[in-house]
């Protein structure tokens, strides 16, 4: 009786296994299939230029997509597009700004004011 509980236990074993890498092999193929080297490179066209808390869960994050660039304000809920920016707009906002102190470029949101405004016009 011992010997049969024991096998019974290692079938089980054995069938649990299973079905992990099946699920495993499943959800590989449901991502269509793509290798990890091509995840990975396709992460790297998304890029977070700035971004900066504005309470527990929300914040105002510049994101940049290819040649696009976004300001995104991101809840617990929600992501929104507040504004979407011109390559030259971006390339501005790349830049990191020195102190002004020592009489250094605007910072971001002197830059991101400037920017929005504009738009409105």
């Amino acid at each position: 009786m011992l010997d049969s509980d024991i096998s019974a236990l290692l079938w089980l074993l054995f069938c649990i296994i299973a079905v992990l890498l099946l699920a495993c092999w499943v959800t590989r193929r449901i991502a269509g299939g793509m290798p990890v080297a091509h995840v990975k490179r396709a992460g790297k066209q998304i890029e977070i230029l700035a971004q900066t808390t504005l309470g527990k869960s929300e914040a105002l994050i510049m994101v940049q997509a290819g040649t696009r660039c976004f300001l995104l304000g991101v809840t617990a809920n929600a992501i929104t597009v507040l504004a979407e920016f011109t390559e030259a707009e971006a390339a501005i906002l790349r830049e990191k700004p020195e102190d002004p102190e020592n009489g250094g470029k605007p910072g971001f949101i002197e830059v991101l004011q400037k920017s929005l405004q504009q738009q409105r016009r």
